[in-house]
């Protein structure tokens, strides 16, 4: 009688072992295929970074005839943390892979006791020191993955980053530094950089900004493809990028403590940017008529020239 009963259990237990057995191959590949996915590490620097406290109030504003803008409006300061963000890009969708906030404490060195009172206003020094911490408040001296390492060096003004383990399975690499809506920089790289690479070193410049900006805006209202990001380097060249003049605009972004910013730009010159790439791909000529058209509110006839140079060029022709 015990038999069946015995012959039910058993089969029952073989079963709880395969699931169990199936349960932990599924996990053991999981991990195993992600083992093998060839990783780089990224670095990067922010120079000229302001050090609020050794500004000297300037006398006699007023006198000046001509005032020059005030630069430090869109540098980097010791001031406010600095946000480092890095994003990847993947059949028309992103995700984030590494988050950091930066900070800089500054402590006032103790004058000499004989150094008279007035002189010790004028001749403040202070000692800088640089501390970076990951999304869960976890203060980072070597970083693994999702995570940014920094040093801060006061002599030279300026932040080196780096992050480790980044994955090369994606198609484009985002970089952002940001402190404010209006002080910020950004690069972006596709896989072709990094795949024949084990540490990638970028130059964030006014230039790459740019570039990113729209890259963004063309990534979020188009259907992206590797073509598109060729031809903005090709079409929106250093040349024209200098003739343009162009102030980067703010922002649009909030919480930016946040780990996750949303970005995003409204701003008509990088509209008209990622519209002319559009007509580009669909036809060459119908995008050189829209940019003669265009209003002088947007491109001056020497700007319109560069473009229409870059886009009859050998480069552009090869890349579509």
């Amino acid at each position: 009688m015990r038999f069946p009963y015995l012959k039910y259990l058993t089969s029952v237990l073989i079963c709880i072992c395969l699931l169990i057995y199936g349960c932990g191959k599924v996990v053991q590949q999981t991990s195993s295929e992600n083992e093998k996915i060839p990783r780089f590490s990224l670095t990067f620097t922010l120079s000229d970074i302001l050090l609020k406290e050794e500004i000297q109030p300037t006398k006699n504003k007023s006198s000046a005839l001509i005032q020059k803008p005030d630069r430090s409006k869109h540098l980097f300061s010791n001031k406010s943390p600095i946000y480092i963000l890095l994003k990847s890009y993947k059949k028309n969708k992103a995700y984030d892979l590494a988050w950091a906030k930066s900070s800089v404490t500054a402590t006032l060195k103790s004058s000499s006791k004989n150094t008279p009172n007035n002189l010790q206003n004028r001749q403040k020094s202070y000692t800088y020191s640089g501390s970076v911490h990951d999304s869960k408040k976890i203060k980072v001296i070597s970083a693994k993955e999702s995570q940014f390492e920094g040093n801060f060096n006061a002599t030279k003004k300026e932040w080196n980053f780096k992050t480790n383990l980044v994955k090369k399975n994606y198609d484009y690499y985002l970089t952002i530094a940001y402190e404010a809506p209006e002080i910020y920089q950004m690069k972006t790289i596709n896989d072709s950089i990094v795949s024949k690479n084990k540490t990638v070193a970028l130059e964030l410049t006014p230039l790459s900004t740019f570039h990113s900006l729209i890259f963004i805006n063309s990534f979020r209202t188009t259907d992206f493809s590797e073509t598109h990001y060729k031809l903005i380097d090709t079409v929106f060249n250093e040349t024209f990028f200098k003739a343009l003049n162009y102030v980067l605009p703010t922002i649009d972004v909030k919480n930016l403590e946040k780990k996750s910013p949303i970005f995003k730009i409204k701003d008509p010159i990088i509209e008209e940017c990622s519209t002319i790439i559009e007509l580009i791909l669909a036809d060459k000529k119908e995008a050189e008529e829209y940019i003669k058209n265009l209003e002088k509110s947007f491109f001056t006839s020497n700007q319109k020239q560069i473009l229409l140079k870059n886009i009859r060029s050998e480069t552009l022709s090869k890349t579509l």
